[in-house]
């Protein structure tokens, strides 16, 4: 694609199209993607759940609602049964199903759960089939079947300061528990770990970095190829730290490593300040510039990298934590406090950016 001339005194023919929405005045404290594209998911500080179109930017419909200015803290959509669950600062979980309203967008068809967990929710994560959900919480991690409301195991911890949980996508019996310093495989239902921690830094470093960074982002992009975790120190969360790639190997049951190290991205990697997400086999991101760039995770090695279009500093200076995806469609979305920017088309300009004449 062509790389726009910015000497030109004609007027430009590529732009980015910003959508927003600017109707609510409340802060947005979780985002989560529908598996169409079409629509995104937004919880707020007021405990409100709602859904908003890619098209037009705008809120839809709020589906429903936590108990009043308690903030949204975690959202798990499944898009196999259309269930949604969320979590509140009170503790308390809600897990809905949801139809497609003919209206256009999404319409709560039924209730399941509304439950208060023992302590604070940490995280939220459906499995693959969206009939089991996993609760984890600060003192233990409960498995619930969503459509029963039967407890199926739980298991109490000390969780770590900071960690990520995520479906093995080779695996719809396991799910993978990721902290700052390894991997775990653990069995959906019996919490039961499966396989001994796989290790990011050497064991002398564990105890400094348990303590000082925070996971950032941990998801499986590429057609589930690869795993990107990504690392800040705590309180200083716009800056990305570290970011791994790594290899995800087919799921073996005999207890075989199912990390690798991806080699060949460690100076592509460096670049990276905040991860946005995975869009086919590129890994979208924000470089040091603050331009919205991309990787080919497909070509190891690769000596270059793609920049898009830049994010107005101003922006970023609202933010204390960036919030930031990428649609099915490659729409970005960058939440800015009490609404969200819907920038379309942005990946239509690239620039590419050598390594080595930077």
């Amino acid at each position: 694609m062509a790389k726009r001339d910015d000497s030109s005194t004609e007027p430009a023919e590529w732009e980015p199209i910003i959508k927003g929405i600017d109707t609510e005045e409340t802060e947005i404290t979780s985002l989560s993607l529908d598996d169409s594209g079409q629509f995104f998911f937004v919880g707020r500080s007021d405990g409100s759940l709602s859904f908003s179109e890619t098209a037009s930017g705008q809120q839809r419909k709020v589906l429903y609602r936590h108990n009043y200015q308690l903030s949204v803290t975690s959202i798990a959509w499944g898009s196999q049964r259309h269930v949604i669950a969320s979590s509140d600062t009170a503790c308390r979980f809600i897990v809905c199903a949801l139809l497609l309203d003919p209206g256009g967008g999404w319409k709560v068809a039924s209730k399941h759960m509304d439950r208060k967990a023992d302590s604070m929710v940490r995280q939220l994560l459906l499995d693959l089939s969206n009939n089991i959900l996993l609760v984890s919480t600060e003192k233990s991690n409960s498995v619930w079947n969503v459509h029963t409301r039967q407890l199926l195991s739980t298991q109490t911890w000390q969780p770590p300061l900071s960690f990520s949980w995520f479906n093995h996508p080779g695996s719809s019996e396991h799910r993978t528990l990721v902290t700052t310093t390894t991997a775990a495989l653990f069995d959906w239902k019996s919490c039961a770990e499966f396989q001994s921690p796989a290790s990011f830094h050497a064991p002398e470093d564990h105890a400094m970095i348990s303590q000082t960074w925070r996971v950032k982002n941990a998801f499986a992009f590429a057609q589930d190829r690869l795993l990107v975790v990504e690392f800040s120190r705590l309180y200083e969360e716009r800056s990305t730290t570290e970011t791994l790639l790594l290899n995800l190997q087919p799921f073996d049951s005999s207890g075989g490593s199912f990390l690798t190290p991806a080699t060949g991205f460690s100076d592509l990697t460096n670049k990276i300040k905040h991860v946005i997400g995975g869009y086919g086999a590129w890994l979208l991101f924000v470089d040091a510039s603050r331009w919205v760039c991309s990787m080919d995770t497909s070509h190891a090695d690769s000596k270059h990298y793609v920049r898009h279009f830049p994010i107005p500093s101003a922006w970023q200076s609202q933010q204390r934590i960036l919030r930031m995806a990428v649609t099915r469609n490659g729409d970005i979305l960058f939440v800015r406090t009490n609404e969200v920017a819907v920038i379309s088309h942005g990946l239509d300009f690239e620039e590419r950016v050598l390594l080595d004449l930077e």
